[in-house]
């Protein structure tokens, strides 16, 4: 399955010792183009003016399981519109977002 989690990555600019983020996963779909369709079209507002991230996690059926694949995406404030982007350095060691 594809998870779709919104992600705040607080003071992204700012070198901390502390990783300030928060995460909420927001639903998920049993297929990845549907799952990407939903993050690029900003479905049912993921963005909701805080969420500067979105990740899709495929994850199997089953207890603890990492995350087998991450597809990040960004919010670009002119096209208001989740777009591809990298991991965020910032959380680059962090995983399971949509399961905690």
């Amino acid at each position: 399955m594809y998870f779709i989690s919104a992600v705040d990555i607080y003071n992204e600019a700012q070198s901390q010792e502390y990783i300030e983020y928060s995460s909420k996963c927001v639903g998920y779909y049993f297929s990845l183009d549907d799952a990407v369709q939903a993050v690029k079209e900003n479905g049912d507002d993921i963005h909701r003016t805080i969420y500067n991230y979105a990740v899709i996690e495929e994850i199997d059926e089953g207890i603890h399981l990492a995350s087998k694949k991450e597809i990040w995406f960004k919010w670009d404030e002119e096209t208001k519109r989740y777009e591809s982007a990298d991991k965020p350095q910032k959380i680059k060691n962090t995983g399971n977002l949509s399961m905690g």
